[in-house]
């Protein structure tokens, strides 16, 4: 009742402003509207996903200069990198639908396109865990989303990284567990390329939930660790921990120049120890 509503209002003040009927629906579908098929077939005729080889997949970019007989590409060779590697939708171009796709969950609170995104990332991670490309998910510990801010959250509606990753989690069937915080500071998108690599504001920002990190390596888990949020994860991915799992992938809705991720992965490998391995899994990327 209340969704007809304001159907009917949004309809009534685009009459008012001369909108057409395609905008319309496109205002009331958002970018889901623009793909073929339209909203409901969505599932049905997803976006094209980036065929493998098209990317490197030790720094996620696309490929340029390949080089023969190595796993990395001209633009990361000779670069050390936190992560092991990085499994990609597609690009952020306004040409890609799964660009679209991610800014819509990002600042329009679309739910449903986040869990369309999460799963596409899962269908991709299988597609390359049956190559021997990427770790198996038996083999994975757990999954880190890059964290938002708790203000920036409640001024958006929407923790789109986290709503993509419990998609994710649950389509590859892996913990999903918050071992990153982040402190509040200027938006990304308000700073361009130039200034985000030489200031990297928003990995400097990252903190590392230590209570977390102990407990999940610790030989006999806490009994107050049954009030915190996620428990379930924690547990479960303790069972992982303890069974050999020694990777961990970092998720991120969009990989621009790195410079969270790397932060991020240096972190967990602080926290957790050398020992575990740490992929990037990301929606789309800017090359």
């Amino acid at each position: 009742m209340v969704t007809a509503i304001r159907h009917a209002i949004r309809d009534i003040m685009g009459d008012l402003l001369g909108a057409t009927d395609d905008e319309a629906r496109a205002e009331r579908g958002g970018t889901r509207a623009l793909l073929p098929g339209g909203v409901e077939s969505l599932s049905l005729a997803p976006p094209p996903i980036d065929e493998v080889g098209s990317w490197c997949l030790r720094c996620g970019y696309s490929v340029r200069v390949r080089l023969s007989g190595r796993r990395c590409c001209g633009r990361c060779a000779g670069v050390a990198l936190a992560r092991q590697g990085t499994v990609r939708l597609s690009g952020y171009g306004d040409e890609r639908a799964w660009g679209a796709i991610v800014r819509e969950v990002k600042f329009g609170k679309d739910r449903r396109g986040g869990r369309a995104v999460g799963q596409a990332l899962g269908n991709q991670w299988m597609r390359l865990a049956a190559l021997d490309e990427v770790p198996h998910p038996a083999h994975i510990a757990c999954i880190v989303p890059v964290p938002m801010p708790w203000q920036r959250r409640i001024d958006r509606g929407i923790d789109h990284t986290w709503c993509i990753g419990q998609s994710f989690a649950g389509w590859i069937g892996v913990p999903l567990l918050p071992l990153l915080t982040q402190r509040v500071g200027p938006p990304q998108r308000a700073q361009g390329r130039v200034t985000r690599l030489q200031r990297r504001s928003a990995a400097q920002r990252m903190v590392g939930r230590r209570d977390l990190a102990q407990a999940l390596l610790a030989p006999r888990a806490p009994l107050l660790m049954r009030g915190m949020p996620h428990g379930w994860s924690l547990r479960q991915t303790r069972q992982r921990v303890q069974g050999g799992c020694r990777t961990v992938v970092l998720l991120d809705d969009v990989l621009t120049t790195g410079a969270t991720v790397e932060e991020c992965g240096n972190m967990l490998k602080s926290m957790l120890g050398m020992e575990f391995r740490i992929w990037a899994g990301v929606g789309c990327v800017t090359d």
